[in-house]
C-alpha cells in the first residue's frame, strides 16, 4: 500500500467513525463490528481478511481472532474459503486471472507427453513429422523450417519444393484429388 492509498484509507476511517490505522483500538472495533454482524459472521470475518493482503493474512487473523465474541473458522479453513470463492468467481468470468499458466507437470518420458503433426508434401510426397507440446508448436515449428500451407487447396508444400517455386494450382488439384 502506498502513502496516497494509506492516505485514503485513514480518511474513510474517520470519516466512519473508526480509529486510525496505527491506532490498537482499531483491532478491536473491527472485532466488534464482526461480532455484531447480524448475518454469517464467519463469512464476514472472511471476507474482512481477504481485503487484507494475502502476506500479513495470518498477523491479521491472529490479531482479531482473541477479540472476536465467537469461535471463528481456523485460518486453514478461512484461507479455503477465499479460494474456494475466487475459484467460483474465475469460472463464472466475474474475475480474471492475469499471467500466464503454470505449465503441465510431466510423468514419464517428455517426448511421450508431446503433439505430433504429420506433413505430406502434395507436390514430391516427402513425409515429415513434427512434434511440440501443443499442436499448434508442432505446426509452428513445420513452418520454421520451411513447410508452407497452401490456402483454399488445405494442402502443405515441403521446404524443398518451396525453394524450387513450385505452387499448387486448381489443375494440380484436380489431378491429384485434393479439394478445391
Amino acid at each position: 500500500m502506498n502513502d496516497d492509498e494509506k492516505r485514503k484509507l485513514e480518511n474513510w476511517l474517520m470519516v466512519n467513525g473508526l480509529k486510525g490505522l496505527t491506532d490498537p483500538e482499531l483491532i478491536q472495533q473491527l472485532a466488534d463490528l464482526v461480532s455484531g454482524w447480524p448475518g454469517d459472521k464467519n463469512q464476514f470475518f472472511i471476507d474482512l481478511l481477504n481485503e487484507c493482503n494475502a502476506d500479513v493474512r495470518y498477523e491479521m487473523y491472529q490479531a482479531m481472532v482473541p477479540k472476536l465474541r465467537f469461535k471463528p473458522l481456523s485460518f486453514t479453513e478461512c484461507e479455503t474459503s477465499i479460494q474456494m470463492r475466487v475459484s467460483e468467481l474465475i469460472s463464472q468470468g466475474r474475475m480474471r486471472v492475469e499471467g500466464s499458466a503454470p505449465r503441465p507437470i510431466n510423468i514419464g518420458e517428455p517426448e511421450d507427453m508431446q503433439v505430433k503433426a504429420k506433413f505430406r508434401c502434395w507436390c514430391c510426397g516427402r513425409k515429415q513429422e513434427f512434434k511440440g507440446d501443443t499442436p499448434v508448436d508442432a505446426v509452428l515449428k513445420a513452418r520454421k523450417l520451411g513447410w508452407e500451407r497452401t490456402i483454399g487447396f488445405d494442402i502443405e508444400t515441403c521446404e524443398r519444393c518451396v525453394k524450387l517455386g513450385k505452387k499448387p494450382d486448381a489443375r494440380t488439384a484436380i489431378d491429384q484429388g485434393i479439394n478445391a
